[in-house]
């Protein structure tokens, strides 16, 4: 059977039309060698050609110099949006304890109002009044005239 297939050929085709030819069909005879440009191409093309060149790295370079930066403004939003929930879950429960804290402090009133246990009115014939105590400057502690000890400094590290 392997024989059989080294002996078929490629068949006839009308002209024009290419032909699929499988890897073991390739023979050197289908090849084309393309020969590259020569000097005497047109200055366009040349000026084209140079600008290909100049231009691949530098789209190489920009592109792998932005993905840092891409990562980063990844990140960060992802940072930002995490801190963002903690806080907005922050506010939640200190609207939940002050919510709480009155609620206790408002049956703690209704308690005492309906149920009187030696608790007495506020009125200014029952409060406290402390007077402030005069401000005063203070003032700086005398200084010592006598030479001090040389500070003995040991080396910091490891």
């Amino acid at each position: 059977m392997l024989a059989t297939a080294k002996k078929k050929s490629v068949t006839a085709r009308p002209a024009g039309k290419p032909v699929a030819l499988r890897p073991r069909e390739l023979h050197r005879s289908h090849l084309e060698v393309v020969a590259p440009p020569s000097r005497s191409a047109s200055p366009w093309f040349l000026l084209l050609l140079t600008l290909r060149k100049v231009s691949t790295p530098l789209v190489l370079l920009l592109t792998f110099s932005i993905l840092p930066l891409y990562g980063w403004t990844v990140s960060t939003q992802r940072n930002w949006g995490q801190t963002y929930a903690q806080l907005e879950q922050l506010k939640r429960d200190e609207r939940n304890l002050l919510l709480q804290h009155e609620t206790r402090q408002h049956h703690i009133n209704e308690n005492a109002e309906k149920n009187p246990v030696g608790l007495t009115p506020k009125g200014p014939h029952n409060t406290l009044f402390v007077k402030p105590e005069p401000a005063h400057i203070p003032q700086a502690a005398p200084v010592d005239e006598e030479p001090s000890a040389p500070l003995q400094m040991s080396p910091i590290g490891y």
